[in-house]
């Protein structure tokens, strides 16, 4: 599937078979957006999880599964994951805030309802990875160094709380340091260009990406 983000709504299917689904997040806005996809727990309904979210994030987490996403992309760029999609309701939604108000784009309107349907079609197989990312509390456990060309990366959550992973193309001349340091302060423009990554993972789930 593929999903349009827009300054600031999506542009998307209404209903995709379950399984492995390649998702492609095609930035056409002119801030930085990806998609989570929340999958909201039987019996809740999107209404109940947007009343929710009104009152916090928290809140509204409580009531979904984390089933990952393509991580942040900059304005223009497109970024794939591919997502292990149960059969269900979902919310797809971005909570990066814009840089000139730091209002999270979710509360200007960044959400909408996905539903994922049961097939009796064979399912896409897994895909095959070159490489495994294990997320954990507070690390990820993965090689220093990854090789040019055409990789899968499997991305595995060990730890007991949800987690994300997101690749930063630091600008030349920028460190990790001053990458690290604008997600704590953001001031000026970014020291890097977001290139896509998986978003967030509850607790034993993993889905791939894929880089050239």
């Amino acid at each position: 599937m593929t999903i349009s983000a827009r300054d600031y709504d999506y542009v998307a299917p209404k209903s995709i078979r379950s399984g492995w689904v390649r998702v492609t997040l095609k930035n056409v806005g002119t801030e930085p957006h990806h998609v989570q996809f929340l999958r909201l727990n039987d019996g809740v309904t999107f209404e109940q999880f947007q009343k929710a979210l009104a009152l916090g994030e928290g809140q509204a987490l409580a009531l979904t599964a984390q089933m990952g996403g393509v991580g942040a992309v900059a304005p223009g760029g497109s970024a794939d994951a591919i997502l292990d999609l149960q059969a269900g309701e979902y919310a797809i939604l971005c909570f990066i805030p814009s840089p000139s108000d730091h209002v999270a784009h979710v509360a200007k309107g960044m959400i909408s309802k996905i539903s994922v349907v049961a097939s009796s079609s064979p399912a896409a197989a897994e895909p095959q990875a070159n490489l495994t990312v294990r997320m954990k509390d507070f690390l990820f456990d993965m090689p220093d160094t990854l090789a040019a060309g055409r990789t899968t990366i499997e991305v595995i959550n060990d730890g007991p709380e949800p987690h994300e992973l997101n690749f930063l193309l630091l600008a030349e001349g920028k460190t990790v340091s001053d990458a690290a340091q604008f997600l704590i302060d953001p001031q000026g423009p970014p020291p890097f260009t977001p290139v896509g990554g998986m978003n967030g993972l509850d607790v034993g789930k993993k889905g791939y990406l894929e880089y050239n």
